[in-house]
């Protein structure tokens, strides 16, 4: 009879052993999720703060000008322009 006790009680030492295990390996991987997650927020907090700041050059005429002039070539009416060769 003691042996059975004995044997009972040290199956349910080893099952609990196991669900505490268990328990703290996901929280584990919980924590890792949440530290993605908030790194995967502040990268794009970042892109926000960056697309915002396009935004505001875009509104600004002599930005359009330069990028209308370089991306596209464009000159205004009655402007000659020089190109050397290499």
């Amino acid at each position: 009879m003691y042996r059975l006790v004995s044997t009972i009680g040290i199956l349910l030492v080893f099952g609990l052993l196991l669900m505490i295990g268990a328990q703290y390996i996901q929280q584990l991987r919980i924590g890792q999720e949440l530290a993605d997650y908030e790194a995967k927020v502040l990268e794009q907090e970042l892109r926000q703060e960056d697309l915002q700041v396009e935004i505001e050059r875009l509104q600004d005429p002599n930005y359009i000008e330069v990028q209308a002039r370089d991306r596209l070539g464009l000159v205004k009416p009655d402007e000659i322009i020089f190109q050397l060769q290499d």
